[in-house]
């Protein structure tokens, strides 16, 4: 809500907001940059990037290769 108790849209790609407008959760696929408030879209089949956008964590059933990108396993591998 803002200053003059008017509803305020969402910041791009946000679910929820604080008082003050600053975005504090992101929708699927996007992560929460917590110094900007600002949802930054993940990297495809990423879960959780750094903050540079590099993937640290990827979808299950994906591993992240020598590029840095996550990649779908190999048929029969967990």
């Amino acid at each position: 809500m803002s200053s003059n108790g008017q509803c305020a849209q969402l910041p791009a790609n946000c679910t929820s907001a604080d008082t003050f407008g600053n975005c504090t959760s992101c929708d699927p696929g996007f992560q929460l940059d917590t110094s900007t408030s600002d949802c930054l879209e993940l990297p495809p089949n990423c879960a959780v990037m750094d903050m540079q956008g590099n993937c640290t964590q990827c979808n299950t059933g994906f591993y992240i290769d020598q590029n840095a990108d996550c990649t779908a396993l190999p048929a029969n591998c967990a």
